[in-house]
């Protein structure tokens, strides 16, 4: 039949022939252990959501810094996809070059350095976010 499905739950395994007692975590703890691994900032949907905070080092740069809500396990990469832009609160640019600082990014915090084509103000504050698109994101990652 292709409808037998077999649900197990509750297992741990173990290295050797001595079992040790079960952890049981509770999701923020294990959420939290992830997390030192790998993070993931995604619109979910919203169409301007933000991802970083920073300020423009010109007209066509910006520093936007990342903190991590958990320290990961070592100094992570960065990857972005979909249509970002460097805002502020009355216009945004749209980013075009994108790149994770890593003189200045250590496991508990990230620096990224968004370019765009021209338009920002030096020293003034922008917001690193998605361009009208629900699905964008920035990931950074430390595996193994």
């Amino acid at each position: 039949s292709t409808s037998n499905n077999w649900y197990i739950t509750g297992v741990q395994l173990e290295v050797g022939s001595v079992a040790t007692d079960f952890e049981h975590r509770s999701f923020g703890q294990e959420l939290g252990l992830c997390q030192r691994y790998f993070l993931h900032f995604g619109a979910d949907g919203a169409p301007f959501a933000r991802y970083a905070m920073g300020v423009s080092i010109n007209a066509t740069n910006s520093a936007m810094r990342v903190e991590f809500p958990n320290q990961m396990r070592t100094v992570p990469t960065f990857t972005s996809s979909g249509n970002l832009s460097i805002s502020s609160a009355q216009a945004g640019q749209a980013v075009t070059s994108i790149s994770l600082e890593t003189n200045t990014c250590t496991k508990n915090h990230g620096q990224i350095i968004a370019g765009c084509s021209s338009g920002l103000t030096a020293h003034r504050p922008y917001f690193l976010e998605s361009n009208n698109n629900t699905t964008s994101n920035i990931q950074f990652s430390a595996e193994l």
